[in-house]
């Protein structure tokens, strides 16, 4: 007679009871042979009860299916599952496939009684399990409260200590954090060009892997880096450990309101000023990365609204076989969700645009003032620059000075070999990564650097592109308005421009035939060529 025994812990009762798997499995095998198997199969799983797809109870459930299976053999109901669904379903299933049903500390009858009994014992399972959950979720909820850290989060650049339960920075990681929010903020590299530098260097992911964007992403994203690091972001609902599930089966994370996270301090990383710059920086690129439309709209991702703030859209409208293109509050239509439907009226596309783009060509006419914003615009870029490269020569000292120590402990005794090597292999390793650094930034500082024949080149490109200007096609002037404009707010009857740099305009609304009353339109530098 063949045997099947199912033995499960999960992590909490591991820690909190010091259940051991391997109890389980002798007492359901003495179990099983005593009622008379000759052979015996155990499947164990380390895994929540409340979770069906579990690597152990698959394989049980594949062997039972393959048929010759005459005995299964658990130590208590609420080790097969916590939910009282799952339970009566597996139950069904074995019994479909002809295999008694054993429990070494419950008497399991095959009779209306004992199935009713039984489903009362699987309903007080699930019910502990409920409660059990909602006695940690208040316990984490207090020290949440009380500034306290509930659980490792896990966090690229922080070392955890379970005993204090707080983070500490972790000084070659950290390095690489400041690394990505400078490259980010003040060299302009974006998340693709920081994944490909970060692998070319070798410096490996939070998983140990090659970057992706997404991990980048996140970093930059993170408040953590700044001192503070919310919980209770997400409520959870479904299943725990999900990826090996369906899609329908999979969890669901719904963003909790912003008053009910916690913030809880952290040792920062980088400082509150180029944070900021960077959630700038990221609006600003996901609203120009915005997604292709049917027709073509000179200022897609740029213009929000000024009476909600919302993103305008384009909106192709045909009326009498004539297509009009127009710019639409998004809170209007289609209408976003708690937000009250927004009155700001459709906008022509075109006369919108009309105006804008008289702005940027008034920039273009006047060489002067943008000949003085890239200057300015200059002295802005090279200050964060000089300011890394001073940051990278001090690591590239101190990796010196820590090499010097290294030596010295060794001659006293108070390393192995093997330690010192270890060491000097990472130390090695964040070395060149910095010496590659200071090489990159020296270059990047000679090529900022303006001189005469830059800004005579300059001139010359905003008059040819002024002298072919009827002749640029939508892409290129899409472009031009994308190197020179920020933001576009376009309100009732005014629009309002926000340049690259501090300057910005604002213009009225009117027929084109009407004269606009124009106050001030100024854009910042040109950070990148212009197509000629």
């Amino acid at each position: 007679m063949l045997a099947v025994v199912y033995a499960r812990v999960s992590t909490e009762e591991q820690a909190e009871r010091g259940s051991s798997l391997e109890d389980q499995v002798a007492t359901c095998e003495r179990h099983a042979r005593s009622l008379g198997a000759t052979d015996v199969e155990v499947h164990r799983d380390v895994a929540s009860g409340s979770v069906l797809q579990r690597p152990g109870l698959d394989a049980l459930r594949d062997r039972v299916a393959r048929g010759g299976v005459d005995l299964f053999v658990c130590f208590d109901p609420d080790r097969l599952a916590r939910n009282l669904s799952h339970q009566l379903l597996l139950t069904e299933e074995f019994e479909r496939a002809r295999v008694s049903l054993e429990f070494v500390n419950f008497e399991w009858k095959n009779t209306p009684e004992g199935k009713l009994f039984y489903s009362l014992r699987g309903a007080i399972a699930e019910y502990e399990k409920e409660k059990i959950r909602e006695r940690t979720t208040r316990g984490k909820v207090r020290r949440a409260q009380e500034k306290r850290l509930t659980h490792n989060p896990r966090t690229y650049g922080y070392r955890y200590c379970p005993q204090e339960k707080t983070l500490e920075v972790h000084p070659t990681a950290a390095a690489v954090v400041r690394q990505i929010f400078d490259w980010y903020v003040s060299e302009d590299v974006g998340c693709h060009g920081i994944v490909a530098k970060l692998n070319n260097m070798g410096i490996p992911s939070p998983q140990g892997v090659v970057w992706q964007r997404t991990t980048v992403r996140r970093i930059l994203a993170n408040t953590a880096y700044i001192g503070v690091m919310y919980l209770r972001r997400y409520d959870a609902t479904g299943v725990k450990n999900s990826r090996r599930l369906p899609p329908a089966q999979r969890v669901r994370r719904r963003v909790r309101p912003k008053e009910e996270w916690i913030g809880v301090p952290v040792p920062p990383i980088v400082d509150l000023q180029t944070f900021e710059k960077a959630q700038e920086r990221i609006t600003f690129a996901r609203r120009h990365h915005a997604g292709f439309s049917r027709a073509e709209y000179l200022l897609s991702g740029l213009v929000a609204c000024g009476l909600c703030g919302s993103t305008l859209h384009g909106n192709l409208s045909t009326a009498h076989g004539t297509k009009r293109r127009y710019y639409v509050c998004t809170a209007r239509s289609p209408g976003k969700a708690n937000l009250p439907r927004c009155h700001l009226p459709f906008i022509p596309a075109g006369l919108l645009e009309s105006i804008v783009w008289e702005g940027v060509m008034g920039w273009l006419r006047d060489p002067g003032a943008l000949e003085r914003d890239i200057l300015q615009g200059t002295r802005e870029m090279a200050g964060p620059l000089e300011n890394a490269l001073q940051g990278v020569k001090v690591q590239i000292e101190d990796c010196a000075e820590q090499r010097n120590r290294l030596v010295e402990l060794y001659q006293r005794g108070l390393v192995t070999v093997e330690e010192v090597e270890r060491r000097l292999r990472s130390l090695v390793a964040f070395l060149s990564a910095l010496l590659a650094r200071r090489v990159e930034l020296e270059e990047k500082l000679a090529r900022i650097t303006l001189t005469t024949q830059d800004v005579n080149d300059f001139r010359a490109m905003a008059t040819h592109i002024l002298n072919y200007l009827e002749a640029l096609d939508f892409d290129e002037r899409l472009n031009i308005v994308r190197k020179l404009v920020t933001s576009v707010t376009a309100s009732p009857d005014v629009v309002i421009v926000e340049a690259r740099l501090s300057g910005s305009g604002e213009a009225k609304i009117g027929p084109p035939s009407s004269k606009r009353r124009e106050r001030g339109l100024y854009a910042g530098p040109v950070p990148a060529q212009i197509p000629d």
